[in-house]
């Protein structure tokens, strides 16, 4: 039986939660700027590309290099989706 990071799971069960009720509570109470969903959903897709291609492809797969501009891109874009270090990722995904 494999181990549960209690702390990876506690995170993201809070912030499923927090995502589902607070966030539409406050919108719904609070005016908000159409910018800011903007940035969300930008800010979204550049994280779910940090994961995908440079986590995921590029340093668990080895499926294509990059220059160091784009590493480093990768590495701090793909930090902000609190997923853990690449190098963390890349070796759980290896193991699975």
């Amino acid at each position: 039986m494999k181990k549960i990071d209690y702390t990876t799971a506690g995170f993201l069960v809070a912030t499923t939660l927090v995502s589902v009720t607070v966030v539409p509570a406050y919108l719904y109470f609070n005016s908000y700027y159409i910018s800011i969903v903007i940035f969300a959903i930008l800010f979204g897709l550049a994280t779910n590309l940090s994961i995908t291609a440079g986590y995921h492809r590029m340093y668990s797969h080895k499926a294509y290099d990059a220059s160091n501009w784009v590493k480093w891109v990768y590495l701090l874009i793909g930090a902000a989706a609190f997923q853990g270090s690449a190098l963390k990722w890349s070796s759980d995904h290896r193991r699975h």
